[in-house]
Parts: C-alpha cells; structure tokens; sequence
C-alpha cells in the first residue's frame, strides 16, 4: 500500500547542505587521541573538563553534558527528526555556550566526546551542513 506523501510534512523541511562558508581562524583545537593514549587514564588535561553525549531513539534525539570540573549538568531534547549527528554537536556548542554563560574565559577547557564524525566536521574549514 503507497502511503500518500503529500501528507508527511518531512518533505516540507529544508535541506541541510548550505553554500560552503570557510572558517579559517579557530578559537579552539581538536584532538582525537588513539586508544593507547588512554591507557593511562583521559589524555588531556584542563581548568575545566566536560563530558558530553547526544543519542536517539524512535521517540526523539537528545544530548546530555556532565561537568566535572566545575560541577554541572545539562539535558538537552531535541526534535524527532534529529540524527544522532545532530545531537551529538549540538551538545558540544551548547557546552561550549554554557561555559561561556557562567563567565569561563582565560581557561583551559577541556570536552571529551565520543564522536569522531561531530569532532571532525567542527575542525574542518568548509563548513556545508
């Protein structure tokens, strides 16, 4: 049975490439360690240290940031249609936002991930999505 398409309003949304703009100068770094440099405990450092994790289910997407130092946490729903991607950088923006909030400037922050693709789109000069 064809369902009738004209209905599903998934196909009102716009798309998510966009013309590539170019970000040359980076205000922070990226490093995405191997495993032997975990062996030891987390590979890096920092004045502040997050934690974060977006996921989805059938219900919606979400993303979770922990705080260690300075204590916090923040939970984050998003729309239904939000891919795990999705999630996964807006909690890194958001934690970044965050700290920004409550005034952390001159500081060493540090935000652990688990997300290689998130990390790796942040760190790439063109930027389409």
């Amino acid at each position: 049975m064809i369902k009738d398409v004209s209905r599903d309003h998934t196909l009102d949304m716009p798309g998510d490439n966009i013309t590539p703009i170019y970000a040359f100068d980076k205000y922070y770094k990226i490093t995405i360690p191997d495993r032997i440099d975990w062996e030891t405990g987390p590979p890096l450092n920092g004045d502040s240290v997050w934690y974060k994790d977006g996921s989805k289910m059938d219900i919606g997407a979400g993303a979770g940031i922990y705080g260690g130092r300075p204590r916090g946490q923040l939970s984050i729903s998003l729309v239904k249609f939000a891919a795990v991607f999705q999630a996964e950088t807006v909690a890194i923006i958001r934690c970044a936002k965050n700290l920004l909030d409550i005034g952390t400037t001159n500081k060493r922050v540090v935000i652990f991930s688990d997300s290689q693709a998130a990390l790796k789109a942040l760190e790439a000069e063109q930027i389409s999505s």
